[in-house]
């Protein structure tokens, strides 16, 4: 089985919060530290109490990113699942579109236009599986109410009840296909706005803790790596990717 992978968008979005946490985690402690000898440790507050404020706030952002990250996954494994459905559905189809065309000939060889419009083939049948479905139910109508065995000149014998049973075995497996690929629909949509949901959380959380790191880490005289952690739209929408750097770890005593 092929690995299930996330769309790009989505995985720029993830690499993008993975960048800020990863960046966070690495300094939690440094940038805590200066802080607090920059600006002082406020009252009512311990020391080292910023750590823990920093390494929060990447929580809350690591915990939306593996949520999109799933989210994204199950609707992507929903598209997957999506395709057998499809394939024997449209086998289905054929296979009962095929049946109608040998129908709607013998017929038409027996008895002419009349017998066309007797049993609702006159129109020949689209291609499409709901049109298929649709034409086999009132083909099958028209074919019980008016029942016939006739012979062709040649001695080969129309029933119109042994016509029906095969009609009736392809509508029956035409219709379960439908059905599965019906089911497989809302499956996919229920994923899909699962995942609209999750990247509409994300987005909240990214915005507003990359803000606050980024703040943060101004505070802490991090200037370059508080630009770095800054939220962009293209960020947010998922159109830039996230170069891959050592800007997150944590700079040598002394300076960045």
């Amino acid at each position: 089985m092929p690995q299930i992978q996330m769309g790009k968008r989505v995985k720029n979005r993830c690499d993008a919060g993975d960048y800020v946490v990863s960046s966070a985690k690495t300094n939690a402690e440094s940038v805590g530290a200066d802080i607090e000898v920059r600006w002082g440790v406020i009252a009512g507050f311990m020391a080292g109490f910023l750590v823990k404020v920093i390494q929060w706030f990447a929580g809350i952002l690591e915990g939306s990113g593996k949520k999109l990250k799933q989210k994204e996954l199950d609707y992507v494994a929903e598209l997957a699942d999506d395709i057998e459905p499809r394939k024997k559905r449209d086998e289905a189809s054929a296979a009962a579109w095929n049946l109608i065309g040998s129908a709607r000939s013998r017929i038409e060889q027996l008895q002419g236009d009349e017998g066309l419009k007797t049993y609702g083939l006159w129109e020949p049948v689209l291609q499409s599986p709901s049109e298929v479905a649709h034409r086999l139910t009132t083909t099958i109508e028209f074919l019980d109410k008016n029942p016939v065995t006739t012979a062709d000149p040649f001695g080969a014998v129309f029933d119109s009840t042994v016509v029906v049973d095969k009609l009736r075995a392809a509508l029956a497996t035409l219709n379960e296909a439908l059905a599965k690929v019906l089911t497989e629909e809302r499956e996919r949509q229920d994923a899909l706005n699962a995942r609209d949901l999750a990247i509409e959380e994300w987005a909240l959380a990214y915005q507003g803790v990359a803000s606050i790191l980024s703040g943060l880490f101004l505070l802490a005289g991090r200037t370059d790596l508080s630009e770095r952690l800054k939220p962009t739209i293209r960020r947010i929408s998922g159109q830039e990717e996230v170069p891959i750097d050592e800007t997150t770890t944590a700079p040598a005593e002394g300076g960045e």
